[in-house]
């Protein structure tokens, strides 16, 4: 019982451990999603600007 208890208590260990990491993979996946999604608004924004500006240097000629 020693052994099957060692050995239980190495298997949870590990699957907790497993658990853990898909949780990370998870986190990480959804933290890249959103850096993407403000890094594409940002760049919408920034040709958006310019379009603006475009048309604000047509307007004063």
């Amino acid at each position: 019982t020693v052994m099957s208890n060692g050995y239980r208590t190495l298997s949870q260990h590990l699957n907790d451990l497993k658990k853990e990491n898909f949780s990370l993979k998870l986190r990480i996946y959804f933290l890249e999603e959103r850096i993407q999604q403000k890094y594409e608004e940002s760049s919408e924004d920034v040709y958006l600007r310019g379009q603006q500006e475009g048309q604000c240097d047509d307007l004063q000629l």
